[in-house]
């Protein structure tokens, strides 16, 4: 990352392979997201690292994240996606992080791998459902 006002080049690559992931959760939440990083990523030691990952991670197709409201048992209404979709990816090992970021972060690993064209389905448990935790 760069300072305050300073300009950083960025490199942006259209993705064009032949596979796709969907990542299902068991329900939407606006603190919830999806990074996707190639090959296998173990999982970060620090909250900084972690961070980084998510900064520098893949992130889902943004037509596919359905932002609808879901209405909790007391009543406060939340938005957010329970699908994330990565599309267009090329062959091989990659890593999901599914991550909740309220107070702190809890994230979960998957290893993934895309051994042939069309898309895999991945449910996934919710990340405070036994995840790593990262103070802030």
């Amino acid at each position: 990352m760069g300072a305050p006002g300073e300009t950083l080049q960025v490199e942006l690559r259209a993705r064009t392979g032949p596979a796709s992931v969907r990542v299902t959760l068991p329900w939407a939440s606006e603190w919830y997201d999806v990074v996707l990083a190639q090959g296998d990523v173990a999982l970060p030691a620090t909250t900084l690292e972690m961070d980084a990952l998510v900064v520098n991670g893949i992130d889902a197709d943004f037509d596919v994240l359905e932002r609808r409201p879901e209405r909790i048992d007391s009543g406060i209404i939340q938005s957010g996606s329970d699908v994330f979709e990565f599309s267009s990816l090329p062959l091989g090992h990659y890593t999901l992080f599914v991550t909740e970021n309220s107070v702190g972060r809890s994230v979960h690993r998957i290893p993934v791998e895309l051994s042939k064209p069309g898309v895999l389905d991945v449910a996934s448990k919710l990340p405070g459902d036994g995840g790593k935790y990262f103070a802030r």
